[in-house]
């Protein structure tokens, strides 16, 4: 069913993600999964959560995944300014043609911060 190959495609995401951030060792990670994407582990995470509406439509998951969805975004920003901080024009050009969390094509951004 669709929840349960969302629900799975979120924890590959996470579990790819995981492995390849850990693999880098503090170095900044922009092949494998990371090359389409700046967010695997949040895209992975969004993912569970829209799979466990789907599966389990109650009050509590309806209410919650607004909220978690949004939080993972900010959380998202912010590690992108972090990276920015540390990685500087390497990680301003990586987001620049990398998706935060949906996969695709990527337009090229005017130099006026990260999106």
């Amino acid at each position: 069913s669709l929840s349960v190959a969302l629900i799975g495609l979120g924890v590959v995401l996470l579990a790819t993600g995981w492995r390849q951030v850990h693999a880098g060792r503090g170095h900044l990670v922009i092949t494998g999964i990371y090359g389409y994407l700046r967010h695997p582990q949040y895209a992975g995470l969004i993912l569970v959560i829209l799979g466990f509406n789907i599966q389990w439509p109650t009050l509590l998951t309806l209410a919650m995944a607004p909220v978690l969805i949004v939080m993972y975004a900010r959380l998202a920003r912010q590690e992108d300014r972090d990276l920015e901080r540390e990685f500087g024009e390497t990680y301003r050009a990586y987001a620049r043609r990398t998706n935060a969390v949906l996969p695709g094509r990527r337009r090229e951004k005017a130099a006026r911060g990260l999106p």
